[in-house]
């Protein structure tokens, strides 16, 4: 790496860090981030097993919606750092990271070293798709799965040169932590020695199905391992795969067309394409020796393994592209770089200059970031009323609400998530306490809690009736 690499970088992570400045310190998170960080912060605290995971003690008392890797991660953060909102976004933060850099020893192994003091670029055009920072601050699973497909794509790229078999059962071993983490959606690399047939010469089709065979044995050797040594992870993979797999082919449907997900692609990744364009066009005439194609072929198919299956349900969100767009960063990293390359060469700020600039850039940056702090990205009069029941009702205490209310996803998670407390539709199981919408008629049977709320009233039976 060439001395402008580290003062690139470092800009680099400076814009990712402003680009999550609104949210990254604030309170307030996505409805399925939120539900992840309780069952995870439930598991730290003893509620709910590795295997038999749980959310509240109303509802997803035995938590299935997805495998428990991530989730297990999550928790030993909590039993280090205690149960601050600031621990699910950090460990979410920190994912990208940790991915950000593997991305950088990809490029390492591909690109020819005159290259390699560009690899900052390729995180440029990943932090400049939308989804990335998104996904960032709001804890989604890709994030941890992420982590685990890039180190599996780079331990497949170094078994082509050395020690094959380790670095292969390596490879296969991401994949096997990928499936934990978020299920059949993080074994997409297994196209990887497909891909490498297709488009290098030197690597034959037998090559090909070996690689295949022993990544799908050392895969099936590790489920093996894992069925033997721990019963309950059977079950609790078959209920994942009942309640998450076969639904989602065949019940659940979100979006109108298969085709929505191609189209999302399409957005995220244009303002890499308009970076492309600039770059091509700015230097074709001072373009130097062209980079292997092959790995820019590889790559590309690569990401789109991790998009088209999606097609196959029509269960479909953006965020399931998380996954799939830093192998479209390095794809359009290894295409341009011979045209990137001599820009970068003729800056002609002193090193010291450059590095004092990404410096300062940085500290605004995070100071920026850290202005955030105590203010809300979404949901604030929600997790203001829930602070409120904090100072009155004890944990676990069960509250009454309207079907609409239980409905409400992100309001079972900040209610569990801050106080600990489970909602439940059935108002005659648990009468002790209702959480009605304000203004609404008070029935005689319950009387008002004082509560500086400010969309719901917290009402108690005047009779005493325990929740049960």
């Amino acid at each position: 790496m060439t001395k402008t690499f580290y003062p690139f970088l470092i800009i680099v992570l400076s814009l990712f860090i402003l680009m999550c400045a609104p949210t990254l310190f604030t309170e307030g998170m996505f409805m399925d981030g939120l539900m992840y960080a309780v069952v995870s912060k439930n598991l730290a605290h003893g509620e709910g097993s590795f295997w038999f995971l749980k959310f509240s003690d109303t509802y997803l008392t035995s938590f299935h919606e997805h495998p428990p890797l991530i989730f297990g991660l999550q928790s030993l953060c909590f039993n280090l750092f205690g149960d601050s909102i600031f621990v699910e976004r950090f460990f979410s933060f920190f994912t990208y990271i940790f991915s950000g850099t593997v991305m950088i020893f990809i490029l390492k192994e591909i690109m020819p070293s005159k290259y390699q003091s560009i690899a900052w670029f390729s995180l440029l055009l990943w932090i400049a798709m939308p989804l990335t920072s998104w996904g960032a601050v709001n804890n989604m699973l890709e994030n941890g799965m992420l982590v685990f497909i890039l180190l599996s794509v780079l331990f497949f790229i170094k078994s082509l040169s050395k020690n094959r078999i380790t670095f292969l059962a390596l490879s296969s071993l991401m994949l096997f932590f990928a499936f934990l983490s978020k299920g059949f959606t993080g074994l997409f690399p297994l196209a990887f020695p497909f891909a490498m047939w297709c488009f290098d010469k030197e690597y034959n089709v037998k090559k090909a199905l070996i690689d295949t065979l022993l990544l799908l044995g050392f895969l099936m050797l590790f489920f093996l391992f894992l069925f033997l040594f721990q019963e309950d992870s059977l079950p609790s993979l078959k209920a994942y795969f009942d309640i998450q797999v076969k639904k989602s082919l065949q019940d659940i449907v979100t979006v109108d067309s298969r085709f929505f997900i191609v189209g999302k692609l399409f957005t995220e990744l244009l303002i890499s394409f308009v970076l492309l364009l600039l770059i091509f066009l700015l230097g074709r005439k001072q373009k130097t020796a062209a980079v292997d194609v092959k790995w820019f072929y590889i790559l590309l198919t690569l990401g789109l393994c991790g998009v088209l299956p999606i097609m196959l349900s029509l269960k479909q969100n953006a965020h399931y592209l998380l996954c799939a767009l830093p192998f479209f960063a390095l794809a359009f990293t290894v295409l341009i770089a011979t045209y990137l390359i001599p820009f970068v060469d003729k800056i002609h700020l002193k090193n010291k200059m450059l590095s004092y600039t990404s410096t300062l850039f940085f500290v605004i940056a995070a100071l920026t970031a850290y202005t955030q702090k105590g203010e809300y990205s979404r949901d604030e009069n929600t997790i203001h009323d829930v602070k409120e029941i904090v100072k009155i009702l004890p944990p676990h205490t069960a509250i009454a609400v309207s079907k609409n209310d239980f409905s409400n996803w992100a309001l079972q998670g900040y209610m569990y998530r801050y106080a600990t407390i489970s909602l439940s539709a059935d108002s005659v199981k648990y009468s002790q306490y209702r959480w009605i919408k304000k203004g609404q008629v008070i029935s005689a049977k319950y009387c008002l809690v004082p509560l500086s709320s400010e969309e719901h009233d917290l009402l108690q039976n005047r009779y005493g009736q325990p929740s049960k």
